[in-house]
């Protein structure tokens, strides 16, 4: 991601921001500080997709598979299952996804100064 960012490729990020995780989500924005700009803009929403868009030429979906869901035995270990889609008309439905969730979504920053306002309150 580092590598993007200095090569000028803005990345918007839409993901949980939660307790687990934390220091993930403030390694990937301090990127933004060593390079001096913002490349990267991380926004708190739950939501059940995993996903990525790429220059309007592709969506990619992400699921995993966990064996503790399935009978004892039925799958040995974690797998994941990733889908390509070149489709325009889908590809343009989960732009609008994504940036109907974005724009209503919280900053990262934000739900990180929370989260460590609460820490200090309890």
């Amino acid at each position: 991601m580092e590598e993007s960012a200095k090569q000028n490729i803005k990345t918007k990020i839409l993901t949980r921001v939660e307790i687990p995780g934390l220091d993930n989500i403030k390694n990937i924005l301090a990127i933004n500080d060593r390079i001096g700009k913002e490349m990267i803009e991380i926004r708190h929403c739950y939501q059940p997709l995993r996903t990525t868009i790429i220059d309007n030429k592709v969506v990619v979906f992400k699921e995993s598979r966990k064996p503790e869901v399935y009978a004892k035995g039925e799958l040995k270990e974690e797998i994941n299952i990733l889908y390509y889609i070149y489709d325009e008309e889908w590809i343009e439905w989960m732009q609008k996804v994504f940036w109907n969730l974005f724009r209503s979504s919280i900053p990262a920053q934000k739900r990180i100064l929370d989260i460590e306002t609460m820490k200090k309150i309890n």
